[in-house]
């Protein structure tokens, strides 16, 4: 009776860990759809403001820059953004403008993927994960890439 009763006890943890498993990989897979979405709103945000991207987040949702990309309206993400280094919530976001010649031009945006996710990345270089998922950055002007600076500069 203990035996049988052990090996169940087994088989519901074997299940417990693969249904986790497979939960984080799908939720992560849905940070970077997510991630995907604010870029593309982003560079509509620069299209209309003459190549100037927003000094936050909030300035996209207030004008509407990120309900059309959405399916759901109801369901938008909220857009809290954290600071590297803050314990971070699955599909939040950094957002990090970046000045070049004294305008916004450009930006890096970290998405937050789960904790239990293996493939963080270490976006400061300080030899520890930081819980992001995806570095996206923009606009896709190669000569406005080139002008940058590194992330871990910025950080």
């Amino acid at each position: 009776m203990k035996i049988h009763n052990s090996y169940k006890l087994l088989i519901i943890l074997s299940l417990i860990i693969i249904t986790g498993c497979g939960g984080s990989n799908k939720a992560d897979e849905k940070v970077k759809a997510m991630a995907q979405k604010v870029k593309q709103g982003l560079d509509e945000y620069a299209r209309d403001t003459n190549g100037i991207y927003p000094s936050e987040l909030d300035a996209m949702v207030e004008s509407g820059y990120l309900i059309d990309l959405f399916d759901d309206h109801f369901k938008i993400p909220d857009f809290t953004t954290i600071n590297l280094g803050e314990k971070p919530f699955e599909g939040k976001f950094t957002y990090i403008p970046v000045k070049i010649n004294g305008e916004r031009r450009a930006y890096y945006l970290l998405a937050y993927g789960s904790m239990n996710n293996k493939n963080q990345l270490d976006v400061n270089n300080d030899g520890k994960q930081d819980f992001v998922q995806i570095v996206l950055k923009g606009p896709d002007d190669p000569e406005i890439l080139s002008q940058m600076p590194q992330l871990e500069d910025l950080l």
